[in-house]
């Protein structure tokens, strides 16, 4: 982002400034949530099943107050994990050079989500693909 120096900046750049800079912040912090629910995710399968069930219980509410927080600002978390890959998919795949082109590839793991705000991409996914069976 621009710093907010005045020289020659019109009116309507600097208002917008301040929305950018929310927009960064709000994607950083749903990434960041992202990748702690994703090790959170990993932890819960390494303890009791009345653990797992009061962890389940806190990540299923967190993911709804993270959504419904995200919805009334327009901003949509999209996850494509196990879905089938194509290049039209606006994610970025690590592994993709360990493919023939003729493979036919799913997304294995999502690292980051796709962002959308109203229909426009603010953050490409990143993504671990694999080979469909």
């Amino acid at each position: 982002l621009l710093s907010c120096i005045d020289i020659g900046v019109n009116s309507m750049e600097r208002f917008n400034q301040p929305e950018d800079k929310f927009k960064e912040s709000m994607i950083s912090i749903v990434l960041e949530s992202w990748r702690f629910l994703k090790q959170a995710e990993r932890l819960a399968s390494k303890v009791t099943l009345s653990e797992k069930r009061r962890f389940e219980s806190s990540y299923n509410w967190y993911i709804k107050r993270l959504e419904s927080s995200l919805n009334n600002v327009g901003i949509t978390i999209i996850n494509v994990e196990g879905s089938k890959y194509n290049v039209g998919l606006a994610v970025t795949p690590l592994n993709l050079l360990e493919f023939q082109p003729e493979d036919t590839l799913y997304v294995e793991q999502m690292l980051e989500p796709i962002l959308m705000e109203n229909g426009t991409i603010l953050h490409t996914g990143i993504v671990i693909v694999g080979r469909a069976s």
